[in-house]
């Protein structure tokens, strides 16, 4: 990755890209005279206000307020820092950085490259096994769960087989990496043999919000336990930070209205394949201020639908406390409360898409879920016991940072 660029080739690049031939392929724009105009990608609005001046080379949006040239557009779009949106655009539109004393740049090698290219490399590898005869087993399954080739292809899913690190990675090097930076293989003592953690196991790719592949699920075909693993904490990869299928969410929508927030890969999967494109799932812990935080960065309104169990509500609980402090205006939380026994795989498949959907735009709103739950823990026989529910209300209400709503 670039490490710094001149300023000459900052401004020969932002006079050589076509801002509307750019953002006109990741939103639809219409052209009103010499601009052109389309829904504002950065906040949720009806009537167009977000405007590209082809002449000028600005974006502006009359709703929200956010302008610049096409390496804002990229960095908040993408997400992306500043370089790395400069080498995508130059890639883009093949404008070649020259190394060169003019232009002034240097290139080093980002130490977490090596690691996005093994983890894609392995990915590849275990979605090639799945439709081996090694992996007939793996691939029946999840054919008869109801999933398609199409949906199957599009996340990836592939089946890790036993014994295989020391016959496809010859490399020493790539095979320590893989053993001790990424966690993915373990050494048998015994015979020395390096071996893959989620052997004998189907696999689901977990992607960063940027596409790049850095941790793996993988969920058992026998009643071996945990019947899901998933990946170690390592250099590129921490559970509090990912929600597996927010890269694909950001891929489908131009405009995230809401997102569900699930509990498992299945339950993604399973919504993607009839078309509900918007649900993330935690992998393996509650919910964290940086999932939140993230999710509230792409939508204003964040659904949490778990298993119709104990467990379930209990997570949803836990998940209304941690998102007390971003509850500032505009942004809301809502609770999804399923049928006892049904998780969002089984339900949808039981209901279908519009029933399910039906349950999507019928949720139980902050407050009431809120105080649904309160008054199922305390008891209100006496003042001692009303006044123990009041202060115990207060103290999460006090977090709510907007002031009316609190």
């Amino acid at each position: 990755m670039i490490k710094y660029v001149s300023r000459i080739f900052i401004n020969n690049l932002l006079d050589q890209v076509d801002i509307v031939k750019l953002i006109i392929n990741k939103i639809k724009l219409k052209k009103k005279g010499k601009n052109f105009f389309g829904i504002c990608p950065f906040h949720i609005e009806k009537n167009p206000s977000f405007v590209v001046n082809a002449e000028k080379k600005l974006y502006h949006c009359f709703g929200c307020g956010v302008h610049g040239n096409i390496i804002d557009f990229i960095m908040n779009y993408e997400n992306l820092s500043f370089l790395k949106s400069v080498k995508l655009l130059s890639d883009i539109f093949n404008i070649p950085i020259h190394n060169d004393k003019e232009l002034c740049f240097s290139e080093k090698k980002n130490k977490n490259d090596i690691y996005y290219q093994l983890m894609f490399n392995l990915s590849f590898f275990y979605r090639n096994y799945l439709f081996r005869s090694l992996g007939k087993k793996a691939l029946k399954y999840l054919l008869n769960r109801g999933f398609n080739l199409y949906i199957i292809n599009y996340f990836s899913i592939g089946f890790s087989p036993l014994y295989w690190a020391n016959k496809i990675f010859r490399n020493k090097k790539n095979i320590e990496i893989l053993h001790k930076k990424l966690k993915v293989l373990k050494l048998n003592k015994n015979n020395h043999n390096y071996y893959d953690i989620f052997y004998d196991r189907i696999i689901f790719p977990i992607r960063n919000i940027h596409g790049f592949v850095v941790g793996f699920g993988g969920r058992t075909l026998n009643n071996k336990e945990p019947k899901y693993l998933n990946s170690s904490e390592n250099n590129i990869f921490y559970k509090s930070n990912e929600l597996y299928g927010l890269f694909e969410i950001k891929k489908e929508n131009n405009i995230i209205k809401k997102i569900v927030v699930v509990e498992g890969y299945i339950d993604v999967i399973s919504l993607f394949q009839f078309n509900i494109k918007y649900a993330v799932a935690i992998l393996g812990t509650a919910i964290t201020n940086s999932h939140i935080q993230k999710l509230f960065n792409l939508t204003n309104k964040i659904i949490y639908c778990f298993d119709g169990d104990k467990a379930g509500i209990q997570a949803q609980w836990n998940s209304l406390k941690k998102s007390l402090p971003f509850l500032i205006k505009g942004k809301q939380v809502c609770f999804m409360i399923l049928p006892k026994g049904e998780d969002p795989d089984s339900l949808i498949r039981k209901e279908g898409r519009n029933l399910f959907e039906k349950r999507i735009n019928n949720t139980l709103s902050f407050s009431k879920f809120f105080f649904k739950i309160l008054l199922l823990k305390n008891l209100f026989s006496s003042c001692e016991e009303k006044t123990n529910f009041v202060y115990k209300a207060l103290s999460f209400i006090k977090l709510i940072p907007d002031n009316f709503f609190r």
